[in-house]
């Protein structure tokens, strides 16, 4: 009698263990969707400043973006893009 209930629970801990190793599985994969949604969420935002932030500083003397020959200084603080 010993020997059905080891054999039954050594089965059960297989099933067990097959369960647990694909919800651990679904856990990374859960876990790795939701860093990349995270680091674009920054991305996103760090780019959305960027633009407030030449936008905010814009400069009607500054340069075009299809200005041909030598450029002055840019007064956004963007850059020259």
């Amino acid at each position: 009698m010993k020997k059905g209930k080891s054999s039954d629970s050594g089965k059960s801990s297989v099933k067990r263990s097959g369960k647990a190793v694909a919800q651990d599985a679904g856990d990374a994969q859960n876990w790795l969707s939701l860093r990349v949604r995270e680091g674009l969420m920054l991305a996103f935002l760090v780019l959305g400043l960027y633009l407030l932030m030449s936008l905010v500083s814009y400069s009607p003397d500054d340069p075009g973006w299809t200005r041909i020959g030598p450029v002055g200084d840019v007064q956004n603080m963007g850059g020259r893009a």
